[in-house]
């Protein structure tokens, strides 16, 4: 049998070493105890932004939807991969609708850049239907594992007539799993109370922001508690013991009955080795050498990401 020549594919395919090596750090800026990698709150996020004509008054000058959308875009653009994110917003298209209600993004895995376009885009003309529009989110929830977070984000009340107080807690009671946060932008007196209302019901906290600064204060204090931490990740790829870029995906595992994995991140390693921002969790990732025609990707599944380790 003719020996196989020692530059040959699988040759080289066999000298190709993957190491793949988790370092996790804290990443959510706050008090270590409060980032736990086996909590699922937090993995799943909606954003309901009142985009009604009262938006665009001014706070500093600067109409309120600026600055929603500022502080929204550099919250989504700072979370980790695999935290799900949906974005409905309301009030936005028509003057005098109180059905104007409209999921932009629905619940999953994020385009960063496709949410925050969404969210740049939003303009705001009409009313505030915050019952309907939280209504519409509960019914997209119902068949969604695990807990949800939900950020109302508000500068006035209900202007169509509903309850949101009472309909937060019909949906609580009716066994949808989820929390909800409120954020009153430049609110007064009578407004923080219905705002307030609504948090205390969905079991969550409102805070009030007079201005850009506490907006952004008030986002991180809801990370902290919805506890969405960050991990990193590290990749290295060694190639007959020396550096070289490969191809990496990270996907969550398939669950139950589902055989499909959810890709939530990849990118190339470099020469140096990339760092995946992630939240904490088990994942499972492919390992590409694209450089050497014949390799087969290199499959680690069940890497579990947590803090501290």
């Amino acid at each position: 049998m003719r020996k196989r020549s020692p530059n040959r594919p699988n040759d080289i395919f066999s000298k190709v070493r993957i190491f793949i090596y988790a370092l996790v750090l804290m990443a959510c800026g706050f008090v270590a105890t409060e980032c736990r990698a086996s909590n699922e709150s937090g993995k799943n996020l909606v954003f309901i932004l009142d985009a009604s004509g009262s938006m665009v008054a001014k706070v500093q000058g600067q109409a309120k939807i600026v600055t929603a959308k500022k502080v929204l875009s550099g919250f989504v653009n700072d979370l980790p991969a695999g935290v799900n994110v949906g974005l409905v917003t309301y009030g936005h298209r028509n003057k005098k609708d109180c059905r104007d209600v409209e999921e932009l993004v629905p619940l999953g895995p994020p385009d960063k850049k496709d949410l925050i376009a969404r969210i740049n885009s939003i303009k705001p003309k009409g009313m505030t239907p915050i019952t309907y529009s939280i209504q519409k989110v509960a019914e997209g929830l119902k068949s969604v594992r695990g807990e949800t977070t939900i950020v109302l984000v508000s500068d006035g009340e209900e202007t169509c007539g509903g309850d949101p107080c009472a309909v937060v807690r019909a949906l609580k009671a009716s066994g949808i799993k989820f929390v909800m946060h409120v954020i009153g932008f430049d609110v007064n007196k009578q407004e923080k109370a219905q705002l307030s209302c609504i948090a205390e019901a969905g079991g969550g906290s409102f805070y009030t922001a007079a201005n850009a600064r506490d907006f952004a204060l008030a986002t991180k204090k809801i990370v902290e508690k919805t506890r969405i931490s960050a991990a990193t990740l590290n990749v290295k790829a060694l190639r007959n013991g020396k550096p070289f870029s490969a191809y990496c995906q990270v996907f969550k595992p398939a669950e139950g009955a589902d055989k499909n994995k959810n890709r939530v991140v990849d990118g190339w390693t470099g020469d140096k080795g990339y760092s995946f921002k992630l939240a904490p969790g088990v994942y499972d990732l492919s390992v590409e050498n694209r450089q050497d025609v014949g390799s087969r990707p290199m499959s680690f599944n069940s890497v579990k990401v947590e803090p501290g380790k």
